[in-house]
């Protein structure tokens, strides 16, 4: 509140007139960014993760498109980098033609079928086999809805000759593994709440898939990493003489919040979800505290009394 009673806005407006125009869609999507970040932390370190939520923000933060938003022509965010999302729709086709990695399988009628194996982070660092027909009926289809996933195969079939951390080999793998599984991923139909039907989280969380609710949660840690370092990145240390205290130079409120999430100690504090069905706003609460499910007195007493009037 005392940035707002000082600026006026998430973005302090000191050297424009007295008014600006800005996009209501500009504030949900900075909302959003920080909320996803916020459901990521919140399912660190706990026993009973929620996979939905934590599927949704995961690949939110992932798949969305870089934005640069401006006041009156001057740039007052830019969301962090997507390089590799870039890369990933960009990623060329393969050859097979003379290459070492290309094997036979054998079939069950004694024949051969051509193969190409592939190192997999998402396998323990072994090797999978992508088939060589199947490939190239895929790239062939025109079907636009396959066309992400076109993009992905690319990807993880040439990541070996492309120059990606092995962070970002395992996203690569648990895009491909995910589609292959569970379902095609659309990028234009990324939202932050349900991406998908009820189905699609409950075979995610099944067993079989263990390996990619583990890689999912290393990919959820390398974001936390990537979002935070990015959005701190003109926060600079200042000292206070009047206080006689060391202070912070925010360039914006949401960069303060990014900052109040780089002091969080998620072995301490989480944040939870409020309960109340007219409410659902995050709230911050000990890790310890297993009993708090509303964020404030006002929704505490407004279940309460939905309640008794259900019961009366």
């Amino acid at each position: 509140m005392s940035f707002f009673k000082k600026y006026g806005f998430l973005f302090p407006l000191n050297n424009y007139e007295q008014f600006v125009t800005f996009q209501i869609k500009d504030v949900n999507y900075i909302k959003d960014n920080l909320e996803a970040l916020i459901n990521i932390f919140s399912v660190q370190d706990t026993d009973n993760i929620d996979y939905r939520t934590l599927l949704d923000s995961v690949l939110f933060l992932l798949l969305q498109k870089e934005k640069v938003i401006k006041i009156n022509d001057n740039t007052c965010y830019k969301s962090s980098n997507k390089d590799l999302l870039h890369n990933i729709n960009n990623a060329n086709k393969i050859r097979f033609d003379d290459n070492s990695n290309t094997i036979q399988i054998p079939r069950d009628d004694g024949g051969t079928v051509p193969a190409f194996e592939v190192k997999d982070y998402l396998l323990g660092g072994g090797l999978n086999v992508v088939i060589i027909e199947e490939y190239e009926n895929l790239m062939q289809d025109d079907d636009y809805s396959l066309s992400f996933l076109k993009q992905i195969v690319k990807a993880y079939v040439s990541k070996k000759t492309t120059i990606f951390s092995e962070d970002e080999c395992l996203i690569i793998d648990f895009l491909y593994h995910f589609s292959r599984r569970i379902l095609i991923i659309i990028p234009e139909d990324i939202s932050l709440n349900t991406l998908f039907q009820e189905v699609v989280y409950e075979t995610f969380t099944k067993r079989e898939n263990d390996d990619l609710k583990q890689a999912l949660l290393k990919i959820s840690k390398y974001l936390i990493e990537k979002e935070l370092n990015h959005f701190l990145s003109e926060i600079k240390p200042k000292y206070d003489a009047d206080t006689m205290r060391p202070n912070w130079k925010l360039p914006s409120l949401f960069s303060a919040m990014y900052l109040s999430l780089f002091y969080l100690d998620s072995n301490q504090a989480m944040y939870r979800v409020c309960q109340n069905i007219n409410c659902n706003q995050l709230f911050l609460v000990s890790k310890t505290n297993q009993v708090k499910k509303y964020c404030c007195v006002y929704c505490t007493n407004a279940v309460s009394q939905r309640r008794y009037r259900q019961k009366k």
